[in-house]
Parts: C-alpha cells; structure tokens; sequence
C-alpha cells in the first residue's frame, strides 16, 4: 500500500511538472503590426506593442516608448526614481503632427526601447 501511494505521489509531481513546462513555453506574443489608438482629445497615435503576457511595453511608429498617464494619454516614457518606467507630461505624438516643441524635446529622448534594456 506504500509503495502504491509513492508511485501515485511521483506520478502526480511528474505531471505537474509537465504542466507548468509546457506553459511556460506557450507565451503568447504582441501583435507584430502597428495599431492606431484614440488618445483622450480624440487624436490618433500609431503604437506598437512589444513584447508578451509577461513583460510587454508600447512604442510609437517611430520607436520612442510610451506610457498611459492618469488622464489615459499615451506620454512618451523616461526612468523615474527607482528605475521605475514613468510618463513625463510630454503626450506621444504621431512624427507628421509633432510641433516644433515636440521635435526639440525628443532630440533629448532615446528611441527604440533601450529604456526597458537597461533596467
């Protein structure tokens, strides 16, 4: 009756083990194609998004990493105390409807996700 209960207990601990492999290889990816969202003031911002379930981030068409604010604009990102991913007040433009003040603050922007690279 042991030996029956340590090869049931084996057989289960082998089958969850199965289990949690073959999830963990089953991530699903982010959509590989630009998306257009519908910012608060009705403009329109083309993203990307990056990524999986796991650990995702968003990106303008032209790659500078962008975040939801509290008022639900995507803002372009910086790293805030802590190494903390935060919006700056800046809102996320698509490049043909940036102003003149939007071009200047990006010179200063890193592009292409190296924001999430680095932490």
């Amino acid at each position: 009756m042991r030996a029956l209960f340590k090869v049931l207990v084996i057989a289960l601990f082998l089958a969850g083990a199965e289990c949690a492999a073959g999830q963990a290889t089953q991530r699903v990816p982010a959509a590989p194609y630009p998306i257009e969202v519908v910012q608060p003031d009705s403009s329109v911002l083309t993203v990307r998004l990056h990524g999986d379930e796991r650990f995702s981030f968003t990106t303008t068409a032209d790659g500078y990493t962008v975040v939801k604010n509290k008022k639900g604009y995507y803002c372009y990102a910086r790293v805030g105390c802590g190494g903390k991913i935060v919006a700056t007040r800046r809102v996320a433009r698509d490049a043909k409807e940036r102003s003149e003040a939007d071009l200047r603050y990006l010179e200063k922007m890193r592009r292409n996700a190296k924001l999430y690279r680095e932490l």
